[in-house]
């Protein structure tokens, strides 16, 4: 469906504009993702995307706001960690924000053992396909580059 009122095409929209990123496009994008989040407010992808718009736009506060909502919505949305701690760092949070990646391995996996527990329980086998074990080690491989540029700037 390509209408308006369907919230895939009020994302793949936005993320067009985003990627031009231009500041008519990124105010646009916006308008998007919002109108996105009316449609399926409980789709943390476009709240982390309001986000990460407000922080290439230098207005990091709301930026911090916008994720920390994401972050109440999906609290295992790793991504949105990296954001918050993207984002204290900027507001010369630094330990802070160093703090939150070194937690985000650990609550990570928290996170994924307790999932793996409910499937069981479903008698389902979990052994993740090579997409899913690919993705896991990109994740810490984002989380362990951004610690490793922060801890040489601090000491």
């Amino acid at each position: 469906d390509q209408s308006p009122n369907q919230v895939y095409y009020r994302e793949s929209l936005a993320r067009a504009l985003e990627a031009r990123g231009s500041h008519l496009d990124l105010h646009l994008a916006m308008v998007q993702y919002r109108a996105a989040l009316d449609l399926a407010p409980f789709r943390v992808t476009n709240d982390l995307a309001l986000g990460r718009i407000l922080y290439r736009m230098k207005d990091y506060p709301r930026a911090l706001e916008q994720f920390e909502e994401a972050r109440r919505i999906e609290p295992h949305y790793w991504e949105t960690d990296l954001w918050i701690a993207r984002s204290y760092y900027v507001l010369g949070k630094t330990h802070r924000a160093i703090f939150i990646l070194q937690q985000l391995p650990i609550r990570r996996e928290a996170f994924f053992t307790y999932r793996n527990r409910v499937i069981q329980d479903l008698f389902t086998p979990f052994n993740p396909a090579p997409y899913d074990q690919a993705i896991l080690s990109y994740d810490f491989s984002v989380i362990r580059a951004q610690l490793d540029a922060w801890e040489h700037q601090i000491e």
